[in-house]
């Protein structure tokens, strides 16, 4: 009987797994940009991260924040052109509006992002365990005493920079996210 029920149940499981193939409806939506391609906006809006720097941006490029890597900070690596990124921002500002921080915002440009850029592969070493073998975009970390607490990457599952602005329930959802990590530096 038992033999029976284990056959039943590989079975059982082997049809699953058949019925979940991926197929092109089935593709995960990208909550980032992947460091090595295009981030291209589909929402047809002209915009640039820039747009949104105030007193508590600071910008750096990776050459530069190699230095800020020992300090307590918020470090938030995008592109110029990154709809993700562009959605975050505002709200990881939001967080810290009444703090006594910054976000040491990096632009990560394309040359930048070589392999065999001294500045970039430190980056990457830095955050290793972070990011895996590849960074995606936006990218936030947050360092206490030059010890990363916590990051995140990319805004909240289901939204797609590409084709749409981040909704109120999403915007409520990161910030919490980013709430929650930036507590863990206070």
């Amino acid at each position: 009987m038992k033999r029976i029920i284990c056959i039943l149940l590989i079975l059982f499981a082997l049809v699953a797994l058949a019925g979940c193939k991926n197929n092109e409806t089935d593709k995960p939506v990208p909550s980032g940009c992947d460091i090595e391609d295009s981030c291209a906006d589909e929402r047809g809006e002209n915009w640039k991260v820039s747009d949104l720097f105030n007193d508590d941006v600071v910008v750096y490029t990776m050459d530069e924040i190699l230095a800020e890597f020992d300090k307590t900070a918020i470090i938030f690596y995008s592109f110029e052109d990154c709809p993700w990124c562009y959605d975050a921002l505002p709200v990881l500002l939001d967080v810290i509006k009444d703090e006594d921080i910054k976000v040491y915002y990096v632009a990560a440009t394309r040359e930048e992002r070589a392999d065999g850029n001294p500045s970039y592969d430190k980056s990457m070493e830095f955050f290793r365990e972070e990011v895996g073998e590849k960074m995606y975009i936006p990218f936030c970390a947050f360092l206490k005493d030059g010890v990363i607490v916590g990051s995140h990457t990319g805004t909240v599952e289901g939204h797609n920079a590409k084709e749409t602005p981040i909704n109120k329930e999403q915007k409520e959802e990161l910030f919490k996210i980013y709430q929650d990590l930036y507590n863990l530096i206070k």
